[in-house]
């Protein structure tokens, strides 16, 4: 009876100890888990700093891809704008008279072409009309009866072609044409400005077509000083 109560007892005492032998391994296990698992976590957190370093700089890959602003190429003259010409950026001087288009430097006269080039039919119109009011000099007034004249014949010998206006200052004359075809204004900017009248009195200048609410403005920006001018 002894002997199988000491058969039970040691039993029980084996089973005891497998019992927390088992429960010693699953904690060293929960320990290496826990260990992992917190340094997938300091994975994670060094990914946030990464991440946060990138959102701190935002503009570093704009900076890098920024596109170049386009550059306007035309600088030619005579010069005929596109009658289909996109919005262009707006870049030019401002001017109070066409007769800041000239400068001089070296003894040479330079007229700024952009400026024609670039404006809107109305600021056109407008700088036209305007030269008058710096007309004092005699010689320059005898200069616009001569030329107002030969544009007055031209435009009445044709029919598809009228003489919006046309002013002068002492240094610089301004034509505006207007018809319903663009050919017709192709035609008379070319004719005009190739006639003796032109010839004889002025010294180059800029030419330009526009179109607006379908009809077609050709307009001669040019000067009556007494040198020939360059282009820029």
């Amino acid at each position: 009876m002894k002997f199988k109560i000491s058969f039970l007892v040691l039993l029980a005492s084996l089973g005891i100890a497998y019992f927390l032998f088992i429960s010693s391994d699953n904690k060293v296990n929960l320990s290496e888990e826990n260990s992992s698992l917190a340094d997938g976590l300091g994975d994670k957190g060094s990914t946030s700093q990464v991440l946060s370093s990138i959102e701190s700089s935002p503009n570093q890959l704009d900076d890098q891809t920024e596109p170049e602003l386009a550059k306007p190429v035309s600088d030619l003259s005579p010069s005929y704008d596109s009658v289909m010409a996109p919005p262009q950026v707006q870049n030019e001087a401002v001017i109070e008279s066409f007769d800041q288009l000239l400068t001089e430097k070296d003894g040479k006269i330079f007229m700024d072409a952009r400026p024609v080039e670039l404006m809107e039919l109305d600021n056109l119109s407008l700088m036209v009309s305007n030269l008058s009011a710096h007309l004092t000099s005699s010689s320059s007034a005898r200069v616009m009866a001569d030329l107002s004249g030969s544009v007055k014949r031209y435009t009445t010998e044709r029919n598809d072609v009228v003489m919006h206006d046309m002013q002068c200052s002492n240094v610089v004359c301004g034509l505006m044409l207007e018809s319903y075809e663009m050919v017709s204004i192709q035609d008379a900017l070319n004719d005009i400005s190739s006639s003796e009248s032109f010839k004889q009195n002025t010294r180059g200048g800029v030419m330009r077509i526009l179109e607006e609410n379908g009809i077609y403005y050709g307009v001669i920006v040019t000067s009556i000083s007494d040198t020939n001018i360059t282009i820029k």
